[in-house]
């Protein structure tokens, strides 16, 4: 990781990646780099993947930067979002994303210092049993007991295979 520091300036070429249970993450900035402000990450999701319907108490913004992603609001109501687009989930709104297309997309998740509170368990259980090589579904119901405890609650079991 190429990282230059000039006093409060912090210039990075790549991240530290996040790669587990079906989620693929480069950190763009932790909350230990912006004072414990926010924390922000690119994403990608090839076609096929997403991520299901979940809430948590903090507001998360998603800036689409290649391909066409699918977003689900709460009330099922289904949002196709291309490169440019900003989506805001607002707190305790379930929202889920997925690409149904046929590219890669890239997205943009801003949120605060919370949101990475979750994602570093899911690395730490990982750590201690790893992901790899059970079902999707074990995998997304150990994810989903997670942010159980983390603020990043799922909808349905169903909802997770």
């Amino acid at each position: 990781m190429e990282e230059q520091s000039e006093d409060a300036l912090l210039v990075r070429a790549t991240g530290r990646t996040f790669d587990i249970a079906g989620a693929h993450l480069v950190w763009k900035a932790r909350a230990e780099e912006t004072g414990g402000n926010f924390c922000f990450f690119e994403q990608t999701l090839s076609p096929g993947e997403g991520v299901p319907p979940h809430r948590h108490s903090y507001t998360e913004v998603f800036y689409v930067l290649a391909g066409t992603l699918r977003f689900r609001d709460h009330a099922g109501q289904t949002f196709s979002c291309s490169v440019g687009q900003t989506v805001i989930a607002s707190p305790e709104v379930a929202h889920s994303f997925y690409n149904d297309g046929p590219e890669l997309v890239r997205l943009l998740s801003i949120a605060p210092a919370a949101h990475q509170t979750f994602f570093d368990a899911v690395e730490k259980a990982d750590q201690i049993a790893p992901f790899a090589g059970i079902s999707p579904f074990e995998a997304m119901t150990r994810v989903g007991m997670i942010g159980a405890e983390t603020d990043t609650r799922f909808e349905q079991a169903s909802d997770l295979a």
